[in-house]
């Protein structure tokens, strides 16, 4: 069943705003997400669809002044990129309205990536209008107003899995309703006469069932995969770490091998995703498919990098009880990085 946000007008200062249907509702999330990254795949998604919807837009001017002047940290280097493309958006709405914000920007701002875009951007608009007039606020105070009373769906795993290749984005909406949350991905590529390029795409999380990547096809967004999760026993879902969950009990391994490199890469150990590693190989400790050993291996060294030792029971038996023997051999070597010491165990389940 279809879930929107309630229908009456949300007042937030100079900005108001109703429910964002479909896709809209990912963009909004995008919008008003901490990471420049998330922000910047939702600005170009209004640019590319060709958005002039002035709920979203005066969204989009509220995330821009927030850079801009709340902040006042458009000009950081993870930031430039983001602002100028929000400044594209605002620009591609057509609605002069938002001229003058764009010029107190100009005016500020320094990094010459802005300076371009911010010209173009107020070239690009006409006419003379009320000029929009942000409230300016915090972050949280945007996302807590853009995103109140949202009601993410209730999806199971067999629904998600029902989900066919290239199907659009609204058409996602209409089937499976509100996810719990929206987030940028980057998706490796190889372009013709370019080589390998990183491009920005939209995946939409269904809470512990699982997630849906999304590329960009001519002017929409469409499905690329379809990631259902794997039902682990004794894994809590939700919490702050919900997207780690996600990718970690993938069913697809190229999807979890990666989640647990870019753990032990970025020095992200939080217990909850750690717990569900170890049991998840655990729980599938007598698959002998090579790309699930592979990434269950990784799993396995992410317990041994994070030099917790909770995990010592659990390493102890992957590495006695595992089908496969480049499983246990990881599960050894993992093992043997944990340093001495006491500390309550994961608790290892009974065998079937």
């Amino acid at each position: 069943m279809r879930r929107f946000l309630a229908l009456g007008l949300l007042a937030y200062s100079g900005l108001s705003f109703a429910a964002y249907p479909g896709k809209l509702d990912a963009y909004a999330v995008l919008l008003t997400s901490p990471l420049p990254l998330d922000v910047k795949v939702g600005a170009q998604s209004l640019l590319q669809d060709g958005i002039k919807d002035s709920a979203i837009m005066d969204l989009a001017a509220e995330r821009f002044c927030i850079y801009a002047v709340h902040d006042a940290d458009m000009d950081n280097d993870d930031n430039v990129d983001t602002v100028s493309w929000i400044a594209k958006a605002l620009a591609g709405s057509g609605d002069a309205k938002y001229r003058p914000l764009l010029e107190q920007a100009l005016q500020k701002t320094h990094a010459s990536e802005n300076k371009k875009y911010f010209g173009k951007a107020i070239a690009a608009l006409k006419g003379q209008p009320a000029p929009y007039t942000p409230a300016c606020g915090s972050l949280e105070d945007l996302r807590a107003k853009a995103t109140a009373g949202r009601t993410p769906a209730n999806v199971t795993r067999d629904q998600l899995a029902a989900i066919k290749e290239d199907t659009g984005i609204d058409q996602v909406y209409q089937v499976l309703g509100v996810p719990v949350t929206a987030k940028q991905y980057t998706y490796e590529t190889l372009r013709p006469f370019i080589g390998r390029i990183n491009v920005d795409n939209l995946e939409l999380f269904y809470g512990d069932v699982g997630s849906i990547r999304f590329a960009y096809d001519d002017d929409h967004w469409k499905v690329w995969k379809v990631l259902v999760s794997a039902s682990v026993a004794g894994v809590a879902t939700g919490g702050p770490n919900q997207e780690l969950m996600t990718r970690m009990l993938s069913a697809d391994p190229e999807i979890f091998s990666q989640a647990a490199q870019d753990m032990v890469d970025d020095k992200q150990f939080p217990v909850d995703v750690l717990d569900a590693a170890g049991l998840r190989v655990w729980q599938q400790r007598d698959s002998t498919d090579d790309d699930a050993v592979d990434g269950f291996s990784y799993m396995c060294e992410l317990l041994g990098e994070s030099h917790n030792v909770r995990y010592r029971s659990i390493l102890t038996a992957i590495s006695e009880k595992a089908a496969d023997k480049k499983l246990r051999k990881y599960a050894k070597e993992s093992l043997e990085m944990l340093p001495p010491g006491e500390a309550e165990q994961l608790a290892v389940p009974a065998s079937p």
